[in-house]
């Protein structure tokens, strides 16, 4: 299995805290239990200047990126929004 580093995920949302984005996680396992158990939240900073910080909500790893894409489709048709993250 490949770790969190070198592996694809999905990203799920992108809040303004980083509370707020364990909360978004907890919400989302609960809701596509069958689609995100055992997957490992990765919380990702990001800058936007003048916008402010952001924290990327990503569920992973995924073995290969057919497995998260796999993923993203289902999640898209349970109208939840997806990408897939490389690693």
């Amino acid at each position: 299995t490949a770790s969190l580093g070198e592996a694809y995920r999905v990203q799920l949302a992108a809040v303004k805290t980083k509370d707020g984005a364990q909360e978004t996680w907890t919400k989302l396992q609960k809701k596509h239990a069958q689609l995100l158990s055992g997957k490992e939240l990765t919380v990702v900073e990001i800058d936007k200047g003048s916008d402010g910080k952001f924290y990327r909500v990503q569920a992973g790893p995924f073995a290969d990126r057919a497995a998260a894409t796999d993923a993203c489709v289902a999640l898209k048709k349970l109208e939840q929004g997806c990408m897939v993250v490389k690693p």
